[in-house]
């Protein structure tokens, strides 16, 4: 697979002027210089086998190698806080990035049934291994000034870039995994599981001078994340549930000042609620409590001008709280609809010696989804989606403390697709009808990106 992408971009608008004010930008600028691009080429092999075994037990598995390489020459000018009377504050970040990854890797399971006093109960097995080795030629970069940024057009010479060093990383992941479905009465299963993991990371660069420094060598063994879970009937319509699991996942991509991967990201996470089900499962619905404790959970910090890239700090006691409800199915065999609300709140403790903004602001305290289609006769299907969310912000980790607001809005889609015939589909969507303007995404590299304005795709879709 190949892309190919002129004036692309990895940083977005700057979210402040320099007085502390929010800024407000045409949708249609682009922060990328014109000279800017970003090439991708992967190549991906694999082989997948399944058998059933006639006792009900299945085995699976599944091996790949990709290969992949990245030449990009990114520049981006969204550095900065823009003076409102002059247009200066904004700089470009911009340098050669080409890289060059080889990922193989291998999974197999097996599943099926067992008795055991005399109820038949469920046994899950599994095992996975991969490995990326990763190359990159690490260059200068250079921050430059836009003189106006009221003028931007994507036009600025970046200096001469020279490499600088060589980068080898290469990752190992092991992990094998257990989990076992018990039902020791009709109305009741258990479950309990877990995965023992083995990850090494192993980081290194060589100069042009020919000095080697580790950047990384962290080596994670025989790491145990249990599960449990505890699922009961209370009739035929309705069944109570909860989970428990640990959190742990390593953080190649968040780094810290001196340009080392953060620790792993731990935790735990609770869940427990009710699901219901009518019409032999046409129409389904469920409602959930959750709570999510964390800690190593990146912020960020700030641009490292060496590198280029983002710099994060971890943060201890990340707790997410909220609840979540959804349904969806069947309303007749013409209509289906699907909808749902999430309830979100997170916070952290106080740092000492540190100042902090708020964790997961720009996810919505409230978020509702609601998509319906109905097929009408003579081959015809319409449709439309509703997404609904509260107010979202960003605020700077600094004494400055300022803050950026996407205020609460609505996004509309609508769909029309006629079947031509039994094999031949023909379907247009039509996105962001009623033409919002909003930011979805607030806080990477301190930026913010607007949503799609109103857009129309027209597909075909043919059956062999």
């Amino acid at each position: 697979m190949q892309s190919r992408a002129d004036g692309a971009t990895f940083g977005h608008l700057p979210l402040f002027y320099s007085d502390g004010a929010q800024t407000h930008f045409r949708r249609s600028l682009n922060p990328a210089a014109r000279w800017s691009y970003w090439n991708n080429n992967s190549t991906n092999t694999f082989a997948t086998i399944k058998h059933a075994f006639d006792n009900g037990w299945q085995f699976d598995a599944a091996a790949s190698h990709l290969k992949q390489s990245k030449d990009v020459l990114y520049g981006s000018a969204y550095n900065g806080y823009m003076n409102q009377q002059t247009g200066a504050g904004i700089r470009l970040l911009g340098g050669p990035l080409p890289t060059q990854a080889r990922t193989d890797s291998a999974n197999v399971a097996a599943t099926g049934p067992f008795t055991l006093f005399g109820r038949q109960h469920e046994l899950m097995l599994g095992a996975g291994y991969s490995r990326q080795d990763k190359d990159a030629q690490l260059h200068t970069s250079s921050l430059v000034a836009v003189p106006d940024y009221r003028l931007w057009d994507g036009v600025l010479t970046l200096p001469t870039q020279t490499r600088r060093a060589d980068r080898d990383t290469t990752i190992t992941e092991k992990g094998v995994s257990a989990a076992v479905r018990l039902r020791p009465i009709d109305d009741w299963s258990l479950i309990l599981g877990a995965r023992a993991s083995w990850y090494k990371l192993y980081d290194y660069q060589v100069t042009v001078a020919g000095v080697r420094t580790v950047s990384d060598n962290l080596n994670e063994s025989a790491k145990v994340v249990p599960y449990a879970g505890v699922v009961f009937d209370l009739n035929n319509t309705w069944s109570l549930y909860a989970s428990y699991t640990d959190i742990f996942k390593p953080q190649t991509y968040y780094r810290d000042a001196s340009d080392s991967s953060l620790d792993p990201l731990t935790g735990k996470s609770m869940e427990a609620g009710v699901k219901g089900e009518w019409l032999d499962g046409k129409i389904n619905a469920s409602l959930a409590i959750f709570k999510i404790e964390q800690d190593n959970a990146p912020q960020y910090q700030g641009i490292n001008s060496i590198t280029g890239g983002e710099i994060y700090r971890p943060i201890a006691g990340v707790t997410s709280k909220g609840v979540e409800l959804e349904t969806s199915g069947q309303l007749t065999p013409a209509w289906n609809v699907a909808g749902g609300y999430t309830f979100r709140t997170s916070h952290i403790p106080p740092q000492p010696n540190l100042i902090l903004s708020a964790v997961n602001t720009n996810q919505p305290k409230h978020l509702f989804k609601l998509g319906t289609a109905y097929t009408l006769p003579a081959g015809w299907t319409v449709g439309a989606s509703l997404t609904l969310q509260s107010e979202t912000w960003y605020q700077l980790s600094t004494a400055a403390r300022w803050r950026a607001t996407q205020p609460s809005y609505a996004v509309v889609g609508l769909m029309a697709r006629y079947q031509v015939g039994p094999r031949l589909s023909l379907a247009l969507n039509v996105n962001n009808v009623l033409d919002k303007t909003y930011m979805p995404g607030m806080g990477s590299y301190g930026t913010g990106v607007y949503g799609d304005p109103r857009n129309a795709l027209l597909t075909a879709n043919f059956k062999f």
